[in-house]
């Protein structure tokens, strides 16, 4: 069987076609703003909560910190326990330590616990009560946003997105 050979245009236009694409590459990542120069601004009280809500609603917080039924829609936010996390009096579901070994993640009934290869990770209270995050200083909340980061890898997203907010 013989291989067909390309035909010198086609061979042109891959070419060019690879070079613009890595021209447009390039060109988009040449971000010349300088961030480092942007001025911390001090917000009010208020504007502070409001630009928290927006981070928890736009991060998507209440994904594994907001306990969940399950509905015949799919899991739904328990509203009066929003951001709470895991609650201390439920017990952990049975799991197959099986499924574990071959790197299935398994999750609660109402999605605030997460078994995985590294052990289990429960869902932290998010609300402002002193159970949860009311006493924090902001120094302290940001060392716990790095330090979940560096810990839960399949958190990336949301959390190097947080970090950013909050740098």
């Amino acid at each position: 069987m013989e291989i067909p050979k390309k035909s010198p245009s086609t061979l042109f236009k891959f070419i060019i076609t690879g070079f613009l694409a890595l021209t447009i590459v390039l060109i988009s990542c040449q971000d010349k703003n300088d961030y480092a120069k942007v001025p911390a601004q001090e917000l009010s009280p208020q504007d502070s909560i409001s630009h928290g809500e927006y981070l928890v609603n736009t991060i998507g917080c209440h994904g594994c910190h907001s306990p969940k039924r399950m509905t015949e829609r799919g899991p739904e936010i328990i509203p009066e326990l929003a951001l709470s996390g895991y609650q201390s009096g439920d017990s952990l579901p049975s799991f197959s330590s099986e499924a574990i070994k071959n790197g299935w993640l398994q999750m609660s009934g109402d999605l605030t616990v997460a078994i995985g290869p590294w052990g289990i990770s429960y869902a932290s209270n998010l609300t402002s009560s002193d159970t949860g995050l009311g006493n924090w200083s902001m120094q302290r909340f940001k060392i716990a946003i790095r330090e979940t980061q560096r810990r839960f890898r399949w958190q990336d997203d949301l959390t190097t997105y947080a970090v950013a907010e909050l740098q």
